[in-house]
């Protein structure tokens, strides 16, 4: 079922078992290095797949999108298989009243922002759990004229500090 799939054989050693492993992969069209969001806790002797059955690890993402907007406000929705632990972004085209809610809150982060940045993190190093919904809310002033809300220069962090793509 993997013909014409990179299938690629790791050998893994450590001093302990107990020892918990994790991975990152190189994309070099992108020169980005990834996070698997699959770890390991290391077994001696331990062995996990074959060629037929091979193990497989997916790299962190999420996934942010629009929902229920209004003239005066937009919710940030967001679909993820890792945990955010802060996030950044610039809004565009709207004068920004607040910033808040969400399981950004929900999950008791700091959440500030400016007339065009968001900044959301948390002192304590809590993170919001792998999942979907309403990640914050966004309030804007009203205006007469047509605006389109654009969302830029997103960074997330997961766990550790390490950036995800969005």
């Amino acid at each position: 079922p993997y013909e014409g799939t990179p299938v690629f054989e790791v050998q893994l050693r450590s001093n302990n078992a107990g020892d918990l492993l994790s991975f990152k992969y190189y994309d070099a069209s992108e020169d980005a290095v990834l996070d698997i969001v699959e770890t390991y806790e290391f077994d001696i002797n331990d062995i996990l797949g074959d060629v037929e059955n091979p193990i497989e690890f997916n790299l962190a993402f999420i996934t942010l999108t629009f929902g229920n907007a209004s003239p005066t406000g937009i919710n940030i929705n967001y679909e993820s298989n890792t945990e955010i632990a802060g996030l950044q972004f610039d809004v565009v085209g709207v004068d920004l009243i607040s910033a808040s809610g969400g399981d950004a809150a929900l999950n008791e982060f700091n959440i500030s922002n400016g007339t065009s940045t968001v900044l959301v993190f948390s002192f304590s190093g809590a993170t919001i759990p792998i999942g979907s919904g309403i990640l914050i809310s966004l309030e804007f002033a009203e205006s007469s004229e047509d605006q389109t809300l654009e969302v830029s220069n997103v960074v997330i962090s997961g766990p550790g500090g390490s950036s995800i793509p969005s």
